[in-house]
């Protein structure tokens, strides 16, 4: 660990023994003792933990068929995989200048995952119903021959529900809205700068404002 020496962690196989449970251990004290961090993982061989550089709490874990991810420190555990393919992970890199988790798998390639959001999980967003994480600035586009940028906004929800978002003007009032279908955890709303649905009109700097 790069928060507390003493603290290791350790994964385990034994897929070739014909034995397909999770194996994963933490221990405080430099292997002196150890505690089973298996919680509510499912039974499958267990190829590689990575601690997050920024907060100790969050783990990332690479299983024969997956990623799995734990924001308490291996009290519980959730998937990681989204667009993933089903397949092992043998190795993953945290990245910290760039903020990017690099997951090698066994026959799919490498993939990258950004992780500045799920860095800023932390109990006090995770407590709230709605959180909406600051958006990265956008150049629109000045050649026919690139795509139309757009606004990736990025939000968290403790529970899966609909969602209400408007676009209001410098005087505050909606000039477009979504309803939006979220899942639990971590979503992403891409917004195409449009200022209505039936004209071209794109925003300009300071002039709207995104409402969740």
């Amino acid at each position: 660990s790069q928060f507390k020496k003493e603290r290791v962690y350790v994964t385990q196989t034994g897929y070739r023994e014909d034995d397909f449970q999770a194996y994963i251990f933490a221990s405080e004290d430099m292997g002196g003792t150890w505690r089973s961090l298996k919680a509510n993982l499912p039974a499958e061989p267990l190829n590689v933990i990575r601690e997050d550089p920024t907060n100790e709490n969050i783990l990332y874990l690479g299983s024969d068929l997956g990623i799995y991810i734990s924001l308490d420190r291996g009290v519980s555990w959730q998937s990681l995989g989204g667009d993933l393919p089903t397949n092992a992970v043998y190795d993953m890199a945290v990245q910290g200048r760039e903020k990017e988790l690099v997951i090698g798998t066994h026959g799919r390639g490498v993939f990258i995952l950004p992780l500045e959001n799920i860095q800023q999980l932390t109990p006090e967003v995770l407590a709230r119903p709605v959180a909406v994480f600051a958006v990265k600035p956008v150049a629109k586009s000045t050649s026919e021959w690139q795509p139309q940028a757009e606004a990736h906004v990025s939000y968290y929800l403790k529970e899966a529900g609909k969602l209400s978002v408007s676009l209001r003007d410098k005087a505050g009032k909606t000039v477009r809205s979504w309803n939006l279908d979220g899942g639990r955890g971590l979503n992403q709303f891409a917004w195409d700068l449009k200022v209505d649905d039936k004209s071209e009109k794109t925003v300009e700097k300071g002039d709207y404002s995104l409402i969740f």
